[in-house]
């Protein structure tokens, strides 16, 4: 029987350890984790901190759903166009609904 050993975490010159174990990437900084990537038939990214993500362009897609939660406010902004569209009903609600701009056009 042959036992499989877990690599020796790899340091980078900038103080960053990535190891791995079993199904988990463990980033660290100063030995405080920073970043795990667990892999299998599901992905989860988590952080202790704020998380950002940036692209020039960035695309989710979900075959299923997709569902976004906040525990405090939600922004949604655009420098340009911005379309909603759903192919069965679209609810917005809430306790105030303000429509700001040219005006609100309901066809």
């Amino acid at each position: 029987m042959q036992l499989l050993r877990t690599p020796a975490p790899l340091t980078t010159s900038s103080g960053y350890q990535v190891s791995t174990s079993g199904d988990q990437i463990v980033v660290q900084l100063n030995n405080v984790e920073v970043l795990r990537i667990t892999l299998g038939t599901s992905m989860t990214i988590k952080s202790q901190d704020n998380l950002s993500i940036e692209a020039p362009n960035i695309t989710l897609k979900a075959t299923n759903a997709l569902t976004l939660i906040s525990a405090a406010n939600t922004s949604v902004k655009s420098q340009g166009q911005l379309s909603v569209q759903a192919s069965g009903t679209l609810s917005i609600t809430g306790a105030t609904v303000n429509v700001n701009g040219d005006g609100l056009v309901v066809t």
